[in-house]
């Protein structure tokens, strides 16, 4: 099928062949390579930054005023395939 990727595998047991395949759409891959881009971010920023802005940063998360530009994810993503 085009657009997506498969794993087979073939041996189950000796006795008889037994084909299994996952396929994963490209949605489906878009969305772990925005999680993990989102891990990333997160392990990096905790390296860098201060304790102090760290709790900044989640307060303006719980109360709604944290906002990332689709264009700076955009961004981050494209750094991560290089």
């Amino acid at each position: 099928m085009a657009g997506r990727n498969t794993l087979q595998d073939k041996s189950v047991n000796n006795s008889s062949p037994v084909k299994d395949k996952i396929e994963i759409s490209e949605k489906g891959l878009r969305h772990g390579e925005v999680v993990a881009a989102k891990r990333n971010l997160i392990e990096s920023l905790e390296k860098s930054a201060s304790e102090k802005r760290i709790q900044e940063l989640r307060e303006k998360i719980n109360s709604g005023q944290y906002f990332v530009s689709s264009r700076d994810i955009a961004e981050a993503i494209l750094k991560l395939k290089k």
